[in-house]
Parts: C-alpha cells; structure tokens; sequence
C-alpha cells in the first residue's frame, strides 16, 4: 500500500484547500480578464465596420474595399501578427521585456505591423480619387482597428486556453485530494488493526509466562463488613441497589439517545440528502454568526472563500458556468435563503459580471434590510400598475450589483402576477441589460411562487439547513418541482457545524 505521506510529496500535494483556492482565484481573474478582452474585441468589430460602411459610402473606394477584403497577402501578414502575438505572451511569462528574444519578437512585430499599414496604404491609394484629411484618417483608423483587433484576439485566445489549464488542474487536484484521503482513512484503519493485535500479542505473552500453579489467595475481595454477605451473588442490600441503578440508568440513556433520533427527521449529512432526495450536494457552508457577516465588503466576509468555492463546484459539477437567470429556492423559512442570495450575487459581481439581485419574496421580504436599502417602488409595484424597470431599481455599495427590492405595496394573491406575461417581459429585458439575474423566492411551504419563478431559471440552487429542514417537506418540494418540468442544479447544505463538516 501507498503511504499517504509519500503519495502527498509525490503528487505535491502541499497544502490542497490553498492550492484549490489559489486556483479557482487565478482562473476568476482570467476570466475576468477575459471578459474584459471580449468587450474591447466586440468594440474594435463594431468600430471597423462603421469605418468600412462609412468607407463604402463613396464610389471610389467601393472597388479598394473589395480588393482589402480579398488580399491574400493581407490575410498572410494578419495570420503572422497574431501567431507572433500568441508567441510574445509565452515568452513574457518566462522573460522580462528586456531578454533579447523578447526584444527580437517585438521588432519582428513592428516589422509586420508595418507591412499590413503599407499594404492598406498602397491599396487605396492605387485609386485615381481626391484625397482628404477626413478620409486619410479614417483609413489610419482602418488599419489601427484591424491591428488592434488581432491583438485582443490574441488575448482572448491565451486566456481561453490558460483558464482549461486550469480548470483541468482543478479537476485533477480534487481526484488527488480524495486519492489521499482514501490512502489516510486506510492507513488508520491499519494501524488501528495493529495496535490491537498487538495488545493482545502482548496479553498472550504475558499469560504464556505467569505460572499459577502455586498460586493462593490471601484475602477474598470484600463488599461488605459482614464476611457471609460476601458469599452471596449477587451481593444483596446497598450494592444490589447500586448495581441494579446503574444498570438501569445506562440502559435508560441509551434508549432515550436512540428515541431522540428516531424522532428527529431533519438532514444532517451529504449522503443523508443524495439518498432521500436524488441530488447531488454542491457545497456545504459553514455556520457563522449572521451579524459577522459583512455583505457590502463581500471580499472580507467570513463566507467569501466558501462562495467562490460554491460557484467553482457549480462550474466544475456543470461543466460550465452559472445560467443567466438563477432561482435560490427552500423548503422552509429561515435556512439562510436570502442571506446566501447577497453574497452569491455579490461575489459574482466582484468578478466583473454586471448583477441584479430581485427580491421575489413579496410575502416576507428581506433584502432591503440585509443592503439596509430604503423602502421604495419594487417588483410588486411594477406587477400592479405601470412603472419603469428604471424606476425599481437600487444601487448598492458593491459595483456592477443593482438590487430590486419587493417594494412598496402588498400582493394578496402574488402567483397571479408571477405567473403573468408583464413578468416574462422583465425577465427578458433585465437578461439584455445584465450578466446575471438572481431570485431570491419565497418558501416552498408559503406557497407555489418559487415554482413559478424557478420556472423562467437555467439554474437552481436547494438551500438546505443542517439539522432544520425535515426530510419530509424536502421531499415534498422536490416531487412540486419535478412535476414542474424542473430540474434542481444542486443542493447547498447551509449552516453546517465546523466539527461536522470535517467529517463530510
């Protein structure tokens, strides 16, 4: 068998949660990086073709566009600058700019830069036209634009491909990590096994070498003053009394440890959920004391690690990343529902995606007290008369996260409205406006509205509370929502206690 030790030191396997963490930060900031790069991307495309439709408006240069698009050697020189651009980043992650093969990349750069602005040049003007400044510098433009976009392309590209390194990483570390705790569960096991064996090896020993044969007892062991007591069994009196009360005490708490949990019908365990409910368990997250939490500076939360690794095992359980239109559902009130929804969407937003976190609990609302936002117009007041998405929405603390609360009025029959056109069509405006749109719902045992909502979702986290939410009225909250047509991306096992999440 493998020592554990060795296997760790073989596989690097120094410190797995750091690494695990250092990773899923690296690829977080690629990709925001990444996103940032396909912005620019899409700007310098948007600005190349108004500069060609602008170009294309005059007779004289409809001919010269069509000779650029279908220059081979233009498409050559462009294919050069982007393989030198990817080759350039390789090379800055191993040297400094000032190492002579940096320096020797860069001249070959400009060189071929050159080339492609001296072919643009050449090929307008080898038209018979009159010249101006207006049009002289759009056709400066015109090759800055293509140059600029080549190099973004290049970005992106590297980017992509850093971030599937990583993520392979991430993948083959966490195989490693349950290799290693398969390996250490095994190697106690043995040397439990040996430490017994080898007690009762001594024990034998010991016994092989007493010799008993001249052994004589001097003194009977005494319970009591009267020496014909003593002969009796069992011993009669007080130490019957004594006996019988333990005996009977011990019995009585054991029985009451088991009657305590036959009665209790709550989920503790990852395995107890998988089994009762058919679904896997994303992430456990650890209990805290609510009022140590601090929402607004997200990235100095007691929770923000546990989040970023929440949203990793989403990607890596889902082989991609969270949908546009998330749902944070429950079975029962107060399992931490709305209090995990502004942190997820805070962390979200802190990796560069625009977010809108919606209040859909018009029933007992909460986030305008967790952002300490003032009560004004919110979903409820757009559901019932005619007001701008504009209108509902709160800027917070956090950038790129904009909250709408429930708002201002109340709803006696919310499904109704839920279940509407008017909230289909704020749905789909929000998914243009922003990244990422997240529910924060009612619980299931309040009504259907988390149904309804959940309906319009591509993801769907279960938050369950350790030792609260009965096992019962989860099941029930999954047969609803499969009726629904609706599938549960995952469970979050919420307010777990340190000592028991060790052990999962």
């Amino acid at each position: 068998m493998l020592n554990p030790s060795d296997y760790k030191t073989k596989n690097r396997l120094y410190n797995v949660e750091n690494q695990t963490t250092t990773l899923i930060s690296s690829a977080s900031s690629l990709e925001s990086e990444q996103y940032g790069t396909e912005r620019t991307l899409e700007a310098a495309q948007r600005s190349l073709k108004a500069i060609k439709e602008t170009l294309a408006q005059q007779q004289e240069y409809r001919e010269t566009q069509t000779t650029i698009e279908m220059n081979p050697l233009l498409e050559d020189y462009k294919k050069q600058l982007l393989s030198l651009e990817l080759t350039l980043a390789k090379l800055l992650t191993e040297r400094t700019t000032e190492h002579p093969d940096v320096k020797t990349q860069m001249s070959q750069m400009a060189a071929v830069k050159a080339k492609i602005t001296n072919e643009i040049e050449k090929t307008f003007s080898s038209q018979n036209i009159n010249r101006n400044s207006y049009y002289d510098e759009l056709i400066s433009t015109y090759y800055n634009t293509e140059i600029n976009i080549i190099k973004n392309t290049a970005i992106k590209n590297i980017a992509s491909r850093q971030i599937s390194k990583m993520n392979a990483k991430l993948k083959i570390l966490t195989m490693k990590d349950r290799k290693l705790t398969h390996l250490s569960k095994e190697m106690d096991n043995l040397r439990s096994t040996y430490s017994s064996l080898f007690l009762n090896l001594e024990a034998a020993k010991s016994a092989l070498c007493t010799d008993i044969t001249n052994t004589v007892v001097i003194q009977p062991p005494l319970l009591f003053k009267n020496l014909k007591e003593n002969l009796k069994f069992p011993p009669e009196k007080k130490g019957s009394r004594i006996v019988l009360a333990i005996i009977a005490g011990t019995i009585l708490g054991f029985s009451l440890v088991f009657l305590l949990e036959y009665l209790d019908d709550s989920l503790w365990s990852n395995q107890e959920i998988e089994n009762a409910l058919n679904s896997k368990v994303v992430y456990n997250i650890p209990k805290v004391n609510v009022h140590n939490l601090n929402i607004v500076k997200i990235e100095d939360s007691l929770l923000a690690d546990s989040i970023h690794n929440l949203l990793a095992n989403i990607k890596l359980f889902k082989g991609n990343g969270c949908g546009k239109v998330i749902s944070i559902v429950s079975s029962i009130k107060g399992e931490g529902k709305s209090t995990l929804a502004a942190l997820i969407s805070g962390t979200m937003a802190h990796h560069g995606k625009k977010v809108v976190l919606i209040d859909g609990n018009m029933r007992y609302p909460s986030l305008h007290n967790i952002f300490n936002l003032p009560s004004r117009t919110g979903l409820a007041n757009y559901l019932l008369s005619d007001i701008k998405i504009q209108e509902m929405k709160c800027l917070t603390s956090i950038p790129n996260l904009d909250v709408i609360t429930a708002g201002t009025v109340s709803i006696t029959n919310p499904q109704k409205h839920i279940d509407s056109n008017k909230f289909f069509e704020l749905i789909q405006t929000l998914t243009k406006d922003y990244d990422n749109v997240l529910f924060d719902t009612p619980a299931f045992v309040n009504g259907s509205d988390a149904l309804l909502i959940s309906k319009h979702a591509q993801d769907i986290l279960f938050i369950i509370e350790q030792g609260k939410t009965p096992i019962q009225k989860a099941k029930e909250f999954m047969v609803a929502i499969e009726m629904a047509n609706i599938k549960v991306t995952g469970v979050i096992l919420n307010k777990v206690y340190k000592s028991i999440l060790l052990n999962f």
